[in-house]
């Protein structure tokens, strides 16, 4: 899905003059208006640098979306998806050439942003704005090393366990690609996880904005609101969901 606030950020005065020469596909336009009245989860994915950034900076996060639970038996599975290049993908992809990698191993932490972490959506993924989005708010380390968001809903050490381009499980052939500019392309790579552990988390709020889940809905930040029925706490999850 294409980020239209991050793709508003990225055109440049040129850009603005062939803005009228893209084409989308209309398949994607109404997808992506229909998928917009959804709320999907935010999270934010941690990880170590396999190169020390700016200013020596040695852990990197990103802002997703894409999040989802796919499965929980035989083993708990993730997914998600990033967009490529980018300095998370790299390390995930360097974590997983080290010399012997344990398959137990976390590589990623996925921190699952509760109602009072809106900015931390935010400073996690301007880069431009926050280049070190660490500096300024709590977070810990893991036992396995990797950064922890307090006063999250919770975070899950993980895995990376299969990953591919997007553009390699479609038809190349009927794709439509939007391009601002003469070479600049959004390409996504999709990841699946294994769920190696749940971290304890440092309980930081007020009231019950920590307990709540941060949302994505209409292009904005939000929460959930009160039960539609009565029955929402007994109703068993959809069969197709990998949720308990």
């Amino acid at each position: 899905m294409i980020n239209r606030a991050r793709l508003h950020h990225a055109l440049t005065p040129t850009s603005f003059l062939n803005i009228r020469s893209l084409h989308i596909d209309p398949l994607q336009h109404s997808l992506r208006n229909l998928l917009r009245q959804t709320a999907q989860p935010v999270v934010v994915v941690t990880s170590i640098l396999s190169k020390d950034g700016p200013e020596g900076i040695k852990y990197h996060g990103a802002t997703l979306s894409s999040f989802a639970s796919i499965s929980m038996h035989p083993s708990p599975l993730v997914t998600f998806s990033l967009r490529i290049p980018s300095r998370m993908a790299t390390s995930i992809h360097d974590s997983g050439k080290a010399q012997e990698p344990s398959p137990e191993q976390p590589n990623v932490m996925v921190n699952l942003l509760s109602a009072s972490q809106a900015s931390h959506a935010i400073r996690f993924s301007r880069a431009d704005l926050y280049p070190n989005p660490f500096e300024g708010i709590d977070w810990t380390l893991s036992k396995d090393g990797l950064p922890v968001l307090n006063g999250s809903l919770g975070a899950l050490s993980c895995r990376v366990i299969a990953s591919s381009p997007l553009d390699a499980l479609t038809d190349e052939s009927s794709s439509t690609e939007l391009v601002v500019g003469p070479t600049a392309a959004l390409k996504s790579e999709l990841y699946i996880a294994k769920v190696l552990g749940v971290e304890e988390i440092k309980y930081i709020g007020e009231g019950n904005e920590d307990t709540l889940p941060l949302v994505y809905h209409h292009r904005r930040y939000c929460t959930v609101g009160q039960f539609v029925d009565d029955y929402s706490s007994s109703m068993p999850p959809p069969a197709s969901r990998g949720t308990p």
